[in-house]
Parts: C-alpha cells; structure tokens; sequence
C-alpha cells in the first residue's frame, strides 16, 4: 500500500485566489495519496473559510481546521501535523504552488536515498504570477550538515519529511521570524538525514511590500540564536528551548532604537543585493554601501554571506548553486 503523505497549509490573510491556486495545486498532484490540512489562523476572515470548506466539501482528502483566534504560524503548523494522518508530512505556504509532480518527486527520492527529510528548489514568482527567477540548490546529506549551520537553503514550501521526525522533536518552537530554521537546525542537531534536490517543484510568492513591512532586526536575532545554539549544542546531548531564547535576548538587550536603526540599513543593504541580481552594479554598490556605513552588523552580515559562498564552493567543488538565476537561463525543471 501506497504511504500517505499529509499536507500541511496554514492560512491567515491570503488573497481568495492565491489559496485557491495553493489548493488547486495539490489536488492535482500525480500521486494521489495524500490528505490535504487547511489550518485557518484567522477567524474573522470568512472569505478564505468559505473557500477551505468549498474544497472540503468537494474533496474528501480536504480537511479544515479553524483556530478559535489567531496563534501563530509555529502553533498553528503543529496544530496540522498533530491531527495528520499520514506517515509524511508536506507543507505549503497558502500563498504558494506546488508543481504538480511534486510530491511524487520527493517521495521518490526520499524513500531510495532513505532519508528523514527532502526539500526541493524553487522558481520565485511576483504577486500577479510572473517569473522573478530560480533559487537551485542540490545537496547531499553530507553538505546539508557542512553549510545548513550557516545559512538556511531551505525553502519552507518544498519541504517533506517523516512525521515520526516532528514527534521526536516536539515540531515548530514559535521563535520569531525563524520557526522554520530553527526546526531544520534541531534536525540536522538530531542526527537526521536531510537533503536538497534541485528538482524546481514550487513556485514561490513574493511580496511586493515584504521589504518596507518587514522586521528584519527580529528575524537577525533569530538567526543569531539557533545558530549559537546550534554551536554549542552539537558536540552534546542537549537541545535549546524558549527559555534560552528570552535569555538570548536579556543578554543583547533589544530596544525600539536598535530595531528600527538596524531595520533601515537592512533595507539599503537588500535593495543593493536586489539590484546586483539585476546586474545593476552601480546602484548595488551604492545601496550596500549606505547600508553598511550605517550599521555595523549589517557589515558583518554582508561578510558573512561572502564567506559562506566561499564556503558552499569548497563544500560542493563547484560554484554556489543557491544564487539566483534569472528566468531566460533556466527551464521549469532543474536536471
């Protein structure tokens, strides 16, 4: 008998017809054994229930969850995995498409390499649907485990991975902007055999006003804190919790002033690393350059970046593969 793979997709404040592509996009998947979770973190907005109880009534592989007020995405992507009925667990953001191989793809993979956990490459793609370009990565477990401590390749929609690996781990932990990355480091910290393929199988939203809306400063603490954990914690049996993370942030001390200072050079950093995808070197300079002079630590990001496609290069033997790549010089799917 086939295994059953659940999907796990959290809505909060999508578009009617973003979740309906999402939604679309799994059910007509080539495997057919699945079971598709919509956990609803919003109540009030009856819009997106009408269309989750639509599919759900027409689909008997649908099923919806509502949360009686909102919890988060950490509490509300448990909420899924724990009422999941399948051995594997896949997640979709709600604003997001899965190619309709996808979960055939992964489950292939997964099963003859035997691994824990897979994740796939992904084509980026504007609000109204056009191509923004390819993020392509292809790592064996061995260089997951090298580079994953330094950077996170993973893309959140292109995930699946067993369920007893969720159990064993007690799933998401609500660390701010970083619950996903906090979960693939608690893996990797856990012994589990986690790869890449660069097999383009979801394409990804992104949103026009994400840099201006944005909380970079709390997304950098994050970061910072599973990666020092993850640092001390590797050579021991011991794991972190939410109480090291309030005692990480005791010790660094964030204030209003902080956040927004660092959140302004970030921006002027990241329209610099936009500009130079578009090969517009001048503005790249001029932008990272502001952002720079600005903030320190947003230096030290920027040094940091170049020593880990240093570091990705010498861990792969070629060049870093997790660099965008314009539409023209990619097809849909990665060989």
């Amino acid at each position: 008998m086939k295994p059953l793979i659940s999907v796990i997709m959290c809505a909060y404040n999508e578009k009617p017809n973003e979740l309906k592509e999402a939604i679309l996009s799994i059910l007509n998947q080539t495997y057919p054994f699945f079971e598709l979770l919509i956990v609803l973190d919003n109540p009030d907005n009856q819009i997106l229930q009408r269309i989750a109880n639509f599919y759900s009534n027409k689909d008997t592989r649908v099923r919806v969850l509502c949360n009686k007020k909102n919890i988060g995405f950490a509490h509300s992507s448990n909420r899924g995995w724990r009422a999941a009925r399948g051995d594997f667990i896949a997640k979709l953001d709600a604003d997001d498409i899965a190619y309709p191989q996808r979960l055939e793809t992964e489950l292939t993979f997964l099963i003859k390499h035997q691994l824990d956990f897979i994740a796939a490459s992904r084509q980026n793609i504007s609000e109204k649907g056009e191509s923004l370009g390819y993020f392509i990565n292809n790592l064996n477990p061995h260089q997951l485990k090298q580079l994953l401590p330094y950077d996170n390749l993973i893309s959140h929609s292109t995930v699946l991975m067993k369920k007893s690996v969720l159990q064993a781990l007690g799933g998401y932990v609500n660390l701010p902007s970083c619950e996903d990355y906090d979960l693939w480091l608690r893996m990797l910290h856990g012994g589990y055999r986690m790869a890449v393929i660069p097999d383009v199988l979801v394409d990804y939203r992104v949103r026009n006003n994400s840099i201006t809306r944005s909380d970079y400063y709390r997304q950098y603490l994050s970061e910072r804190f599973v990666r020092k954990m993850y640092r001390i914690c590797k050579n021991t049996n011991q794991t972190w919790s939410l109480t090291d993370f309030n005692q990480f942030l005791a010790q660094e001390k964030p204030t209003s002033r902080k956040r927004k200072h660092f959140n302004r050079a970030f921006r002027l950093y990241y329209q610099g690393m936009e500009a130079r995808k578009r090969k517009d070197f001048s503005a790249f300079v001029f932008c990272v350059t502001c952002g720079i002079l600005q903030n320190p630590r947003v230096f030290a990001l920027f040094m940091r970046k170049i020593a880990f496609h240093i570091r990705k290069k010498i861990v792969t033997g070629k060049a870093p593969k997790n660099r965008f790549i314009p539409q023209k010089n990619f097809g849909h799917t990665a060989s």
